[in-house]
């Protein structure tokens, strides 16, 4: 675990110029090779020469304007989580949970976000645009959250969202990447955190959710995920749950086993994890949450990462 930390703070940018001229629908191969021993490089193998055409002038904003920018533009600063989802009848669905930090505590502001979902190579596949009220009178924080939820096949998507403030024009843009795996007879959505002695309400929205990762002692911590099973004509077998969280040191500091029983028709449960932050030193700690069938091989994994403070 601490080499996994320690890694996980530096990265590079690696970036090339495309060949004038190159056929957009042909694949074009990546390698990436290092000169030193004992390490693992992981990177795509390929991509499609393909952009996504940008917006018009016409009605164009500062949100577009950071959408076509090639990295994310920080004048706004933003946070961002991409959590699988389920509908009640079994479709997946991805919630887009981001954060505006943009001084909301002390005045009103009016954001336009853009939301623009790209498959793997490059088409823009979905889209959103919503507004964000910030008022100071109900906000008591100096981020502002915002969710919006889009409807997604299985595969692999990159995520961008643009903001701008509506009054100085100023804008931010955030990157994500989400995976949607539905195809598999057992699924578990991703995994959102919430704060407050009612957070177990609304699970299946996730409802309410927060995007901090550090969290004091004396605060009330919930992990929030769903679990669809698919049985078909098969006999259903039971799902046991399992939450574990892991120190920096790889040890086990807290685990608990549960069996799942209570899906709906479609065959999906909410569940809510309460996190024993009060009993944890302060830290860095890993959450895993296993869900399986009995002792079979066919289970799925989440996993996400928090801190505690005194």
């Amino acid at each position: 675990m601490p080499g996994i930390f320690a890694e996980s703070q530096s990265y590079y940018l690696l970036g090339f110029e495309r060949t004038p001229g190159d056929d957009p629908s042909r694949r074009r191969s990546v390698r990436v090779r290092v000169n030193r021993d004992n390490v693992t490089v992981r990177s795509r193998s390929g991509y499609f020469a393909t952009s996504p055409a940008p917006p018009t002038d016409a009605g164009r904003t500062p949100a577009d304007d950071s959408l076509a920018a090639l990295l994310p533009r920080t004048d706004v600063p933003l946070t961002l989580a991409l959590v699988p989802r389920f509908r009640n009848d079994g479709t997946p669905v991805v919630a887009v949970q981001f954060g505006i930090a943009e001084g909301t505590r002390d005045e009103y502001r009016l954001f336009g976000a853009r939301v623009a979902v790209l498959d793997d190579r490059g088409r823009a596949v979905g889209s959103a645009t919503l507004e964000v009220e910030a008022n100071p009178s109900s906000a008591g924080s100096d981020v502002v959250l915002a969710q919006t939820t889009l409807p997604m096949e299985p595969g692999r998507y990159e995520v961008r969202i643009g903001v701008g403030d509506v009054v100085n024009g100023r804008a931010g843009s955030v990157h994500g990447y989400v995976d949607v795996e539905t195809d598999r007879r057992l699924a578990i959505g991703g995994i959102t955190l919430a704060v407050g002695p009612d957070a177990s309400i609304g699970a299946a929205r996730g409802d309410p959710f927060t995007l901090r990762r550090t969290f004091a002692r004396s605060e009330v911590v919930t992990a929030l995920t769903q679990v669809r099973r698919h049985d078909g004509d098969r006999p259903a077998p039971p799902v046991t749950r399992i939450a574990r969280i892991v120190d920096t040191r790889d040890q086990v500091v807290h685990e608990e086993r549960q069996l799942i029983e209570t899906f709906n028709q479609a065959g999906v449960a909410d569940m809510a994890i309460p996190l024993p932050v009060s009993d944890l030193p302060s830290g860095r700690y890993l959450l895993t949450i296993d869900v399986g069938f009995g002792g079979q091989p066919e289970s799925q994994r989440r996993d996400l990462m928090f801190d505690v403070d005194e």
